[in-house]
Formats: structure tokens, sequence, C-alpha cells
């Protein structure tokens, strides 16, 4: 846990390699000193070494240079791992990050130094977002795609939470959300990507732009019939939801005769939440749409919710066998994934082909050129990765069953109280905490049944109450912590 005291130490630290390496940055703008003074930081915590603070204050300027250069690298890509002073080894990990002994830690345009990966937001924000919309603008300025707007940032769930980079709905075609998945920078996150990864991203959006533009009456008419499909099914079998928005991701579909559509619905997302979650229409193969909708994990969501409810305590079981019966779905999703891989190889097959046709043609322009690489690129992951199922190696998802996760739950959290004994930390934390947290309100009154019981008893020193009974109660941060 950081303390004043780590804290004033890391930035004794940043003064003295900021010194040495000139005020470099990065090129987002993140000072190198920051981030080396983070890694070094990490590097001390995990030695445990009692004379470390020693040992890190003897480097001298070409120590420094030289861990500053070897952590840009790997930052930046370089496959070659390094070892800090104090003996931890560090692994470049996706651009943008590093794994520091057994630790992924990224770095986020503007903000200092270096964050844990487990606490960096995946969605779109800050310069990036800014960065991302000025490219854009700028290259679709005078166009007449320019109508279709910029994009802003879209959560969905889909098994699990979608960031996404949503534009408006198109009249033009048909009312369809042209959208592109936040992860496509190639970076660890959307903060960690390089001005260079979002100049790239906000190219490829404008060309999805474009196409959206030419395509648009195909794109509106082949809307119409997955439209209607999913409406029909929504009138039919799918209680409680409701169509939210027909959405195209045209990366890599510019040239298709026929497109995949994705379908957003307004209905409980797979946490039991009130939300928007999704559903993917492939590209017909014979041009007409399977007739499909709502898919019945979310059709049934409302039904499963209230039945949990009605079990109050007792849907804790229930949570445990749904868990189970998931891990042994997400184990068979790699034969699926494979059985997709390859029919998107025949696809980019037959994209390759036109497009070294064109080439061969003498239509040798820059775009071309990006399209057959982008293709290339992915045929190439593909192959791999096939190859990895044919020989029967793939590795399932490891999964922690709910005893454990509820042993490593008792564990956390008998670490947090006994850290919190400490009048020192304690202290601090506060402070942290009335920072990060304006005020925390519980109902216990609502008509969740036993889980007000749940509330009552973790509120009055562990002692149940009586009747379970209790009026609303706010809590302001830091009073009382």
């Amino acid at each position: 846990m950081k303390t004043f005291a780590t804290d004033l130490l890391e930035a004794t630290l940043v003064d003295k390699f900021d010194a040495a390496l000139r005020s470099v940055e990065l090129e987002n703008g993140t000072l190198l000193a920051t981030v080396l003074a983070s890694a070094i930081m990490v590097d001390l915590r995990c030695s445990g070494s009692e004379d470390g603070v020693d040992t890190i204050d003897t480097l001298d300027e070409d120590a420094i240079k030289e861990l500053g250069a070897l952590l840009l690298f790997a930052i930046e890509g370089d496959d070659r791992p390094f070892t800090l002073p104090l003996g931890t080894v560090v692994r470049p990990y996706e651009p943008g990050s590093v794994e520091i002994g057994e630790e992924v830690w990224v770095i986020q345009t503007g903000k200092p130094g270096l964050s844990p990966i487990e606490i960096v937001r995946h969605d779109a924000y800050g310069r990036n977002l800014e960065l991302l919309r000025e490219f854009i603008g700028k290259w679709v300025q005078g166009r007449p795609w320019q109508c279709i707007g910029l994009p802003s940032p879209s959560n969905i769930s889909d098994y699990g939470p979608v960031n996404l980079l949503a534009f408006p709905p198109f009249h033009d075609a048909g009312g369809v959300v042209l959208q592109r998945e936040v992860n496509s920078t190639g970076a660890a996150c959307f903060a960690a990507a390089m001005p260079e990864d979002i100049k790239f991203l906000a190219l490829s959006i404008a060309n999805d732009m474009r196409a959206m533009w030419h395509r648009r009456q195909d794109i509106a008419d082949q809307a119409r019939a997955v439209r209607q499909i999913a409406e029909s099914k929504i009138s039919n079998d799918a209680v409680g939801v409701a169509l939210h928005a027909i959405a195209i991701d045209l990366h890599r579909q510019h040239t298709d005769k026929h497109f995949g559509f994705y379908v957003h619905y307004d209905a409980i997302d797979d946490a039991f939440r009130p939300g928007v979650v999704r559903n993917f229409m492939p590209a017909p193969f014979e041009g007409v749409y399977p007739n499909q909708g709502a898919t019945h994990e979310i059709v049934g969501r409302r039904e499963a919710r209230d039945a949990v409810r009605a079990l109050g305590a007792d849907g804790v079981r229930l949570f445990f066998a749904e868990y189970e019966r998931e891990a042994t779905r997400l184990a068979r999703i790699d034969s699926h994934e494979a059985d997709t891989a390859r029919i998107r190889l025949q696809q980019l097959e037959r994209e390759l082909g036109n497009l070294y046709e064109n080439l061969l043609a003498g239509i040798a322009s820059p775009a071309l050129r990006q399209m057959i690489d982008e293709r290339e690129t992915e045929k190439a992951r593909l192959i791999s990765r096939n190859a990895i199922v044919d020989k029967g190696v793939v590795s399932h998802r490891t999964l922690p069953t709910p005893s454990a996760l509820q042993a490593q739950f008792q564990a956390r959290i008998a670490d947090l109280r006994s850290t919190l004994e400490d009048p020192a930390v304690r202290g601090h934390a506060a402070s942290i905490m009335s920072r990060l947290i304006e005020s925390v309100t519980i109902y216990p009154d609502a008509p969740e049944g036993p889980a007000a019981e749940v509330v009552a008893y973790a509120i009055n020193d562990n002692a149940a109450r009586e009747g379970g009974v209790s009026s609303s109660i706010a809590v302001v941060a830091g009073a009382g912590f």
C-alpha cells in the first residue's frame, strides 16, 4: 500500500531521474522519469530488500540513462527483457505496457508514471479520445461522409463488457450505427496507445465512414431485413426485450457483398443489470439472413434475475451451479472459434485474390497495399492459431471454483482488516477514501427480502437485528472511518 513515505520517495526519484534523463518524454507526453520511478518502486516492493533504497540511491547518471532507455524500448515492444537494480525482471507485454516481475503495468496518456493494469479503464476517454476525434474530423472535413458525425464511447454487454466507439445512427443508411471496438489500437488499453497508434486508428475509421457513405443504400436494404427478423423475434418470445439499434463494424467489410450486423437490445445483461446487450447477425452466404433474433440468454435473463431475487440468500447456491455450467461452456469456446477462424480464412483467400488482381492490374495505391498487409497479417495469425488447434494443444480457460473464490475473498478481507488496524495506515486510507468517495447510501428496506438482513448484519457490528427492518443509512466517506 502506498504511504506518505513511499510517495515522498517516488517524488524524490522522479527529480533525480529527470535530471539525468534531461526531461525526455514518451511519444504521448508522459515524462520518462516518472515511468522509471514507478518501475523502481515496484522493484523495491518485489525485492523486499532492507537496503534497497540505499542501492537505488547509488545509481549514477549513466546507469539511470541505461535503465530509462531499456524501459522505453520495452514499452515500445522490444522483446528483450532486462533486470532492474534489485533483481526484478522487466519484459514487454503489449504496446504501452510492461510486465514487472509477475505484474503488468501500463502507461496512461495524460497521467504520470505507470499504473497496474487491473485498475486502468479500458474504454475510450481522455486525451487519446480527443486526439482520435481531431484526426477523424481533419480527414473527413469537406467530404460527403462528414455528415456521419464523430464517434463517442459506448459500453455494452456481450458475454462481458465490450468497449466501443459508436457514431450516431446514420439516417441515409437506414439508421444503422457505425461502430468499432476500442481495442483496435493494438495497445494494452486505449489510454496506453501512442499518438501514432491513434492516428492509424483514426485513418481506418475514416475509411469506414467513406465506405458507409458509398454503400449506404446496400447497408440500409440489408439492415432492413435484419431489423424485421429481430423485431419479429422480440414480439414472439422476448418479453421485456426491446430493439435498441442495428450496428455495423465495417472494418474488413468494405467490399463484401453481404454484411454482418450487430443487433443491440435494451434488456438485462449477463450481470442481471438493465442495459444494452448485443447479438451478432452473420453475413448470409445465399443472400438471406438466418431467422434468428435475441438469443435464449438475452430472452431469459429477466426471468432468471427474478428467480434469483425470489430465492434470496439461496441464490448463492444457484450462482455456484450456474458458474460451473458457464465454466464448462467457456471450455468449449476454443473449438467454436477454430471453426469460425477457418471460415474467415476462406473469406480472406477470396479477398486477397481480388486485391492481388487489382495490384497486378497496376492499381498500386497506398490504401490497396494497406488492405493487403492487414489481410495477410490476419491470415498468418489465423493459420498459426489453427495449427495449434489441430495439434490439440489449445489451453482452455482455467477458472477458479466458487469455493476457491470465496477463500481468496476471505483472505484478502482478513489482510485488509489487519492492515487497517495500523493507526498510521488507517489515517492515510481514510484520507484517500474521503477524496475518492463523496457519500455512500444504503437502502436495506428495498424489496430484496433476505438481502436487507445481510445489510443489517454488516452495519450493526456483525450482530443481526431483530425483525430485519431498518431505515435508509447515508455514510459520508471519512466520517467515522
